[in-house]
């Protein structure tokens, strides 16, 4: 039961991720991405966001921001149009992210060498990226 919430949570970022990437044309940076997920349980709006020309402040994303099963903050990691470390800033926008938690009881199929996202990689067990 914690391994398909945190599988349905995942999903609703990925969800989430999409909406930001709409008005920003840009995902989170990771340091965007660790500000509001370790803010588990707020509200994730546009406010902050490294972005100059996205005023998506009032936006609000996700209601609630989900907490893994077992209370680990999700892994993430983005990247440029290069793979390189995106910032959001300078033009330097992240174009491709990848979310990643760990299971309780990981299926063959949850296993990172399994999953659709090739790039960026992570360690977690299952992950959610951009389509």
């Amino acid at each position: 039961a914690r391994d398909s919430k945190t599988r349905s949570d995942m999903q609703q970022i990925k969800a989430s991720m999409q909406l930001y990437y709409n008005d920003c044309k840009a995902y989170p940076n990771p340091a965007e991405f660790a500000a509001f997920s370790t803010a588990a349980g707020t509200v994730w709006n546009g406010t902050g966001d490294a972005i100059g020309t996205c005023s998506a402040d009032a936006t609000v994303y996700m209601r609630r921001v989900p907490v893994q099963s077992g209370g680990a903050d999700f892994l993430y990691n983005a990247v440029d149009s290069a793979g390189g470390a995106c910032t959001n800033a300078g033009g330097v926008n992240c174009v491709a992210y990848v979310v990643g938690a760990d299971l309780f009881n990981p299926s063959p199929e949850d296993t990172a060498s399994t999953n659709q996202c090739s790039t960026p990689a992570l360690a977690g067990e299952y992950e959610v990226c951009n389509d």
